[in-house]
């Protein structure tokens, strides 16, 4: 309950609203948030101030509406980028980086989209799945890419480096892991601040790739961090019974 109560807060929520479904909370829930209370604080004033930003965006779909079967893929997540599963209908402009992953056929809303991203990156079966379509935005001057790999056909452990590899063919400045897994980055609107979330049960070690510098770091099992400017990382532990 607390871990996702710190979700909450780096997602940058600002109402959390603890829903208990067909049974009541019990009172070691409350008692539990009610010790973590001045930790949550804390974090909360630490990474209040700005909206989040999610620079890579991993398509998901055209619209809530349509029920789609469609499941994004974690790898992304996994492998350290600042990214959000966006939809066809969603109104975002902080993307950069758009993944396009799986056999999912390119929508009217998505086609008209792609010219607002830096780079359009599909893998192996969306392009076979919208072999003409990418030719013509192509030809129409889009910016896009080809991964000529399946994303999901191999395990995350071999997939991340494969996908950091195609990355780094061209400059990104937004923070990212460049070694390490399993860690949450999320950038904090202008502020210069990045949000670390370990989603591990046990310390996880990475480093991260910002603009100018690669800063190695350890995180506590589940715990929230928060790097500021300077490069210094205030960490929020998670006490885990």
């Amino acid at each position: 309950m607390v871990y996702k109560a710190k979700l909450a807060i780096a997602a940058g929520m600002e109402n959390i609203l603890f829903m208990s479904g067909t049974w009541m909370l019990e009172d070691n829930y409350w008692e539990a948030l009610a010790a973590a209370y001045p930790s949550l604080r804390e974090f909360d004033a630490a990474c209040t101030e700005a909206q989040r930003t999610y620079v890579v965006h991993l398509a998901y779909g055209t619209s809530g509406a349509y029920a789609e079967e469609f499941v994004p893929a974690a790898l992304p997540l996994l492998a350290g980028l600042p990214v959000q599963p966006v939809r066809g209908d969603q109104n975002t402009d902080d993307g950069e980086l758009l993944l396009f992953f799986g056999d999912y056929r390119l929508s009217k809303e998505w086609q008209a989209k792609l010219p607002l991203y830096k780079k359009v990156v599909f893998d192996r079966e969306a392009m076979a799945r919208n072999r003409e379509i990418i030719q013509q935005l192509h030809d129409e001057g889009a910016c896009v890419a080809i991964w000529d790999h399946n994303a999901g056909s191999l395990s995350a452990d071999e997939e991340i480096p494969l996908l950091r590899e195609f990355l780094d063919r061209e400059t990104w400045r937004f923070p990212r892991l460049c070694e390490g897994r399993d860690i949450g980055v999320i950038g904090v609107g202008d502020s210069g601040k990045v949000l670390l979330i370990n989603l591990r049960d046990t310390e996880n070690r990475a480093v991260l790739q910002l603009p100018d510098i690669k800063l190695p770091f350890v995180l506590k099992p589940l715990s929230f961090a928060v790097l500021n400017p300077s490069g210094a990382l205030e960490e929020f532990p998670t006490i885990i019974d």
